[in-house]
């Protein structure tokens, strides 16, 4: 059972060697290498649950990151503070 519009897919599967995502029955049954596309819906919750992971751990790094900085930032105004005019104070 050969499909002459799927050969093409299996000559660039032959040159990259990458799995083809399909369901059609044509690629197997021409020693095409297919990834179902079951596969795909698991990668993509993983990878939706991932990013939002991330996205928490980089805003607690910004806000750890910003907290040091105004951390800073106060106690060289502390250090400074005898040479800040009186009516600033």
């Amino acid at each position: 059972m050969v499909d002459p519009k799927d050969a093409p897919y299996i000559r660039l599967q032959k040159k990259l060697s990458y799995p083809i995502a399909s369901e059609d029955p044509h690629i197997p049954a021409m020693r095409g290498r297919v990834v179902r596309i079951q596969i795909f819906s698991s990668l993509r919750a993983y990878s939706r649950s991932a990013a939002i992971e991330y996205q928490f751990k980089m805003t607690g790094v910004r806000s750890t990151m910003m907290l040091s900085l105004s951390f800073k930032a106060g106690m060289a105004l502390a250090q400074n503070a005898s040479a800040i005019p009186k009516p600033v104070i």
